[in-house]
């Protein structure tokens, strides 16, 4: 109700982790979450959410934290909002810092794959 009542995603994003639930990036077609990216309004800016600087480096915190306390700990659908914020930071001119989060998420994805390729497989 703190986001619908008062238009404050990031109170009621605090709830959600203090609840136990972590961001997860919607499909672009269809489906839904509480919570895309820490702090980010993602029903009122979908195609900007992940643009965010601040709302990137909070769930970043997060997930580094979560990582630490639960090892093998995945994140395949932040992968996304990971690229599009390596993107913006092409644009503002960080090369590097934007090579890293590239390198990253190559990273992620390589593991994710075989799972990815077994899900589909008993799907198809």
């Amino acid at each position: 109700k703190l986001w619908a009542a008062h238009g404050n995603p990031r109170a009621a994003h605090l709830c959600y982790l203090a609840a136990g639930l972590g961001p997860h990036v919607p499909p672009p077609r269809g489906g839904s979450s509480r919570m895309a990216v820490i702090g980010a309004d993602h029903i009122k800016n979908p195609r900007t959410f992940m643009r965010d600087p601040e709302a990137m480096q909070l769930t970043e915190a997060f997930e580094y934290a979560h990582r630490r306390r639960a090892v093998g700990a995945e994140y395949a659908s932040f992968q996304v909002a990971k690229f599009v914020y390596a993107c913006l930071l092409m644009d503002l001119g960080f090369k590097h810092a934007a090579a890293a989060y590239l390198e990253a998420i190559m990273g992620e994805v390589k593991k994710t794959q075989p799972i990815l390729e077994q899900q589909r497989r008993q799907k198809g």
